[in-house]
């Protein structure tokens, strides 16, 4: 489950996993596993539930819905041209 304020449980000392990022993690990405600055937080929204993601899963999955979408028009528009040559 995931909630806007739900913070990573671990000792202050922990760093961003980020390159060259100094700051303290706050927040535990739920893909990776990974430990994550505020700044580099990313609320990704699928559907009814929100996930908290470090921006390369985000960008990954931001790349696989993009992907779905594209497939699923070219399927539609091969569908499409597959009834208007049969009726033809």
């Amino acid at each position: 489950m995931t909630s806007v304020n739900r913070t990573a449980e671990h000792d202050d000392d922990t760093r961003c996993y980020l390159r060259d990022c100094r700051h303290c993690a706050q927040f535990k990405c739920e893909r990776c596993e990974r430990f994550i600055c505020l700044k580099h937080h990313v609320k990704y929204r699928s559907g009814y539930r929100s996930y908290d993601y470090c921006p390369p899963c985000a960008d990954r999955t931001r790349r696989l819905v993009f992907i779905a979408l594209a497939l699923a028009v070219v399927v539609l528009a091969a569908g499409g041209l597959a009834i208007y040559l049969t009726a033809r």
